[in-house]
């Protein structure tokens, strides 16, 4: 009698490993999938370095470089290889400050096929400014800093007849250019141009240009 029963036990066995491999073949998957989206800053290929957080978040932030706003000048940095669909341009000021510069600039940013992806000037005291906006430092850890940047144009449109709307952005540009935000092509490369037409001579401490990236799903 124990013949049969081993016979059985060992068919049962079997069948379980194999509902049970697709189960955990998916729960690889998936915790691949997890770890992949955590661990991007590598793929980056540019100016400055880009640090994403180690916890929950999959925020990045590319520390690209330093502007003086002391003094005239043209400041270009190269951008290649951003591994989220979503992204903007930011500066960020020194921590020791509260008061943007009394300076005046030309920001442009264009794709490897010569297109406008975006392009700001004027006053950095009239551009948008967010005092705790949430970027990660150099430790990739999750600070909160003074940043400057600029949304584009838009409108709320009626999309039935209960009065329900959505935004819609007016003025895109290339690759999804509005104000400061962009749609980057990981295998695009970006020139980023910042002139500073008006300088601030008592603006000492340079700022530091930021790009910040994220799944579209998770962005603002």
């Amino acid at each position: 009698m124990r013949e049969p029963w081993r016979k059985l036990l060992k068919i049962g066995s079997t069948c379980v490993g194999i509902l049970a491999a697709p189960t955990l073949v998916l729960f690889a998957l998936y915790y691949l999938f997890v770890i992949w989206q955590f661990h991007k800053a590598w793929l980056y290929n540019g100016d400055g370095t880009a640090y994403q957080g180690t916890s929950s978040s999959l925020l990045m932030t590319i520390r690209v470089g330093k502007v003086d706003l002391s003094r005239p000048g043209i400041a270009r940095f190269s951008l290649s290889r951003i591994p989220y669909d979503e992204a903007w341009i930011g500066l960020e000021l020194p921590s020791t400050v509260s008061e943007a510069p009394n300076a005046n600039v030309r920001l442009t940013l264009t794709n490897s096929d010569g297109q406008i992806v975006m392009q700001e000037a004027g006053a950095l005291s009239s551009w948008k400014r967010s005092s705790r906006e949430k970027v990660m430092s150099a430790k990739s850890q999750t600070i909160e800093s003074l940043v400057l940047r600029q949304d584009g144009e838009g409108r709320e449109v009626r999309v039935d007849h209960a009065g329900d709307t959505s935004y819609e952005r007016l003025g895109v540009h290339s690759d999804g250019g509005w104000g400061m935000h962009f749609t980057p092509r990981f295998f695009a490369k970006y020139e980023l141009e910042i002139s500073i037409d008006q300088p601030d001579p008592t603006y000492t401490q340079p700022i530091t240009v930021l790009v910040q990236a994220e799944p579209t799903m998770f962005a603002p």
